[in-house]
């Protein structure tokens, strides 16, 4: 594809009926990747790193290629209840929704997600003691095209301990690579406080399905970036040796 190097193109991939007949045939696509080599299993995208970071597998052909996302609200909020049995029904059920799994994309680098909580959708660390305020467990990330109505986020969480707290990032990366990590404009958890490297860490156990107004709203001022297209991720980090899984629930995500 270099000959469209430098363009924007759309990539289609259908089936097409060969004939007429009582048949039907199936196209399986396990996985599609745009980088400058071949992907091998299922490896990181290869690309050039992000250098302010590292060990996130995350490359600036990345950040250039994703596309800026139309949406504005996003929920953390299954209308199906899964279990492995029915996975594939409540993860259909997220593209009607607005779901934040069906909107932005999910990085887990060290751990995986509890996908079905009541309260929201559930990004943790490890119960181990890999402690580090650089690289996340896992993060989620999407671009929006910031401007006057779109330059103020805000997050609705919670977490699930009162003795342990949460450390949580959320960074801004511009098309040029460079980094900003953002502390929040306002807050309403229980406690907060800056932590280590640009992350926050905060306690607050309330919200619920049922209690939307309960939940802890961090609210991030994004004008410093208006008239920009800007790579945004909200990441969960092992802040401190506790011993604990440490969550971070995604409850609701609002652009305005």
């Amino acid at each position: 594809m270099s000959k469209y190097i430098g363009k924007e193109v759309i990539i289609a991939i259908g089936t097409f009926r060969a004939q007429t007949g009582d048949y039907w045939k199936q196209l399986v696509l396990r996985r599609i990747a745009f980088a400058k080599e071949a992907v091998e299993g299922w490896g990181w995208l290869p690309g050039t790193s992000v250098e302010e970071l590292d060990g996130w597998e995350m490359t600036r052909e990345m950040v250039r290629s994703t596309m800026p996302q139309m949406k504005s609200k996003f929920t953390g909020l299954s209308p199906v209840e899964g279990n492995r049995d029915n996975y594939v029904d409540a993860y259909r059920a997220w593209r009607e929704v607005d779901h934040i799994c069906a909107e932005w994309s999910y990085m887990p680098l060290s751990k995986d997600p509890e996908v079905f909580p009541s309260e929201g959708y559930l990004i943790k660390t490890r119960s181990g003691n890999n402690v580090s305020t650089t690289v996340p467990e896992s993060y989620f990330y999407a671009k929006f095209s910031i401007a006057s109505g779109c330059d103020r986020m805000t997050l609705k969480t919670r977490n699930f301990s009162g003795t342990n707290a949460t450390f949580f990032k959320v960074t801004a990366i511009r098309m040029d690579g460079t980094v900003v990590h953002l502390a929040p404009a306002s807050h309403t958890a229980q406690f907060a406080e800056a932590a280590a490297d640009g992350c926050w860490k905060f306690i607050h156990q309330a919200g619920g399905k049922g209690d939307p107004e309960a939940y802890a709203d961090f609210v991030y001022d994004l004008s410093q970036f208006n008239g920009e297209d800007v790579m945004l991720t909200i990441g969960v980090f092992k802040g401190e040796e506790n011993g604990d899984e440490n969550k971070l629930v995604l409850r609701d995500i609002t652009m305005e």
